[in-house]
């Protein structure tokens, strides 16, 4: 007959209770809802956003972007063949959600910011998106130049714009004061990289494809 000592007893119960409670605490830490952060700057519309699509304004996509990023060109050159498409479920999404394209110019790429300048200026015109295609459309040809403006007046004069006054708005305090706003509160919403996506204000960071982002958006224009 064995003999089991009181220490042992109570060593023995106590290992149980410290292994039960540990796999309860990874029960309940793997179970407990992840909190989702909304970032206000990226939830609302702002004054001067360029907005498409609904206009209903309840379920808003904001991107922050740069005319320079190759991988923002991926993005700008898939809503534009979608636009075309006639897909059906890119005409659900367009029907209930908005959407809005903000600037977000990186140092690194040197004609970022003359870029932004250009669409901003058509957009006093009212060819933002008009401007905003054609700079994805020809990015190769302009992210190199050493003086990027005289393209991009050749641009304006494609799109039939007051040259005279795509000039002065390209250079003028309203047009950079909106370009720096709209980095600014991607600033807010912590974003360091393009293209960066928000709905309803919650940073979108698990799209490996286009696709995936028609997916969320097909599901959340669904639910409406």
């Amino acid at each position: 007959m064995f003999n089991i000592s009181k220490n042992t007893i109570i060593f023995t119960i106590a290992s149980i209770v410290i292994i039960f409670g540990f796999l309860y605490l990874v029960f309940a830490t793997s179970n407990s809802p992840v909190e989702v952060k909304t970032y206000q700057s990226a939830k609302k519309i702002n004054k001067n956003d360029h907005v498409k699509w609904s206009q209903d304004k309840k379920t808003l996509l904001v991107e922050y972007s740069d005319f320079q990023c190759p991988n923002c060109k991926v993005w700008g050159d898939f809503f534009k063949q979608q636009n075309l498409s006639n897909n059906p479920d890119f005409e659900k999404i367009k029907e209930k959600v908005t959407f809005i394209y903000r600037h977000f110019p990186l140092s690194n790429h040197k004609n970022a910011l003359p870029s932004s300048y250009a669409a901003e200026a058509a957009g006093l015109q009212g060819k933002f998106y008009e401007m905003h295609d054609l700079l994805f459309e020809t990015q190769t040809d302009w992210s190199e130049l050493k003086d990027s403006k005289n393209f991009f007046i050749f641009l304006a004069k494609s799109l039939k714009l007051d040259v005279e006054k795509f000039k002065r708005d390209m250079n003028s305090s309203t047009v950079k004061k909106k370009v720096e706003d709209d980095k600014n509160s991607g600033i807010k919403a912590n974003v360091n990289s393009t293209a960066s996506f928000f709905l309803n204000g919650v940073y979108l960071d698990k799209l490996n494809s286009t696709q995936d982002l028609i997916n969320i958006l097909l599901k959340e224009a669904n639910s409406k």
